[in-house]
């Protein structure tokens, strides 16, 4: 996979789950593997540019609150089956948000994270409601 400019980008770190739809690449999730150097958050999206290089897509992450490395600790680029969604955010800290936006607008990602932490309304959006 390579960037806009034509930069290689490879990634370890994290064991990847992979979701097909139609034998297409849809969605991602990442969990970071403590064996391996950890993910930072640019570097979470720089994948999901490479990744998805030609769409503007949603990426939920959970990251420490004060790690200034940002680093990733459960992740999810583009969607996934319904039934795989009660697996995300094992770790008990709050989801944030990102648009990342294809390679050809070249934008940097709009977060919420850390300012504006999704509320319990996303966890239930998304099937992931922490009460139940």
């Amino acid at each position: 996979m390579y960037t806009l400019n034509a930069e290689l980008v490879y990634a370890k770190g994290f064991v990847a789950d992979v979701y097909f739809s139609d034998r297409r690449l849809v969605g991602l999730r990442l969990v970071a593997d403590s064996r391996d150097r950890p993910l930072s958050l640019p570097n979470l999206f720089r994948l999901a540019q490479a990744w998805f290089p030609d769409q503007m897509l949603s990426v939920i992450y959970q990251v420490l609150p004060d790690d200034p490395q940002r680093i990733v600790v459960d992740s999810l680029i583009g969607t996934i089956p319904d039934v795989f969604r009660r697996e995300l955010g094992r770790a008990a800290l709050p989801f944030c948000r990102a648009v990342v936006f294809s390679r050809a607008i070249a934008s940097t990602p709009l977060t919420t994270c850390p300012q504006h932490r999704l509320s319990s309304v996303f966890f239930d959006n998304l099937g992931l409601n922490k009460s139940s």
